[in-house]
C-alpha cells in the first residue's frame, strides 16, 4: 500500500490485503468435525510410523 493511501486514509493501518481471499467457506459444525477427526486419524497414523522407524533405528 503506498503511503499516500495510508496519509488519505487518515493513517489508518486496518486497509484490507488486495491479494488476501476476501470469501470464506462457512462449513456446517458437523462437517468441520468429521474433517477434524479425519485430519486427527491421518495425524495419528503418521505418528505410529513415525514411532515403529525410530524404534527400528534404535535397535542398531
Amino acid at each position: 500500500v503506498p503511503a499516500s493511501e495510508v496519509l488519505a486514509n487518515g493513517c489508518n493501518l486496518d486497509i484490507k490485503n488486495p491479494n488476501g481471499k476476501q470469501d470464506f467457506e462457512h462449513l456446517p459444525p458437523e462437517q468441520l468435525v468429521k474433517d477434524i477427526l479425519h485430519k486427527e486419524r491421518r495425524i495419528m497414523e503418521i505418528m505410529g510410523e513415525l514411532q515403529q522407524i525410530l524404534e527400528r533405528t534404535g535397535d542398531e
